[in-house]
């Protein structure tokens, strides 16, 4: 839901990637309940923290390979 508001879902994926740690960050849906979370899936992977909030908040920028972890690397 968080994802309808681009500044409210870099403020929440922000503060997990920055105080939980990005190694403990994984995706994860309701997709049994919902259907496909294509739609999720690719706005995960066009998003990203403004410059202004990762120097501002000291939230991590979103690279290629900390989304790949994000998607199942981690639980690998």
């Amino acid at each position: 839901m968080v994802m309808r508001d681009p500044d409210q879902a870099a403020h929440t994926l922000g503060k997990l990637l920055r105080y939980v740690g990005d190694k403990r960050v994984l995706w994860g849906t309701d997709s049994i309940c919902y259907g496909s979370p294509q739609d999720q899936i690719q706005a995960f992977r066009a998003f990203q923290i403004s410059a202004a909030f990762q120097e501002r908040f000291g939230y991590p920028d979103l690279t290629p390979a900390l989304k790949a972890d994000i998607f199942g690397l981690n639980a690998a």
